[in-house]
């Protein structure tokens, strides 16, 4: 199934027999996608039980334009997709905690909108686009803790600082 048909299914009930191969081609969709970034958890009875998936803004895949990334755990009820799933963000770096509770937000509405369709994928994007629009991190310099006004810096584990404290950062 390919990429789009997958998001127009989130626009429509899909039927009770069609759930079961649904919910599996968008596994494996999601695995294709996100096979680095992307951990699977399943039940006892093989089922996929909870997904993680390590997000960056689109903007900043190469890691030198990226000030913002965080971890989405989504637990999936064993009903899925008749259920929502239920939604967290771990390892928030350079998100305020009121953005962290606006993706949060965002997701929960979206989910809640497409009850009986299988919409990850779309949920994925959605946090991923929301990090993409505010790649700007919030907060203060690692260094001398004023507010950012220009971020120069950023060092692997997403600790940023402004022009004038790199060199202590950088040591």
């Amino acid at each position: 199934m390919a990429f789009m048909d997958l998001s127009s299914q989130c626009s429509k009930q899909v039927s009770v027999e069609s759930i079961e191969d649904a919910v599996q081609m968008e596994m494996q969709l999601l695995q294709e996608i996100y096979y680095e970034e992307l951990e699977v958890e399943e039940d006892e009875s093989g089922a996929v039980s909870c997904i993680r998936l390590s997000l960056k803004p689109s903007v900043g895949e190469s890691g030198e334009e990226c000030f913002v990334c965080m971890t989405l755990v989504i637990n999936l009820p064993s009903d899925y997709p008749v259920s929502s799933p239920t939604f967290l963000i771990r390892s928030p770096r350079g998100l305020s905690e009121a953005h962290v509770d606006s993706i949060l937000d965002q997701i929960r509405q979206y989910a809640n909108q497409h009850l009986g369709a299988p919409c990850l994928y779309s949920l994925i994007d959605l946090a991923k686009d929301s990090l993409s629009d505010n790649n700007r991190p919030s907060g203060e310099c690692s260094v001398c803790l004023s507010q950012f006004e220009v971020i120069l810096y950023s060092t692997r584990a997403m600790h940023h600082s402004s022009p004038s404290c790199r060199c202590m950062l950088a040591l």
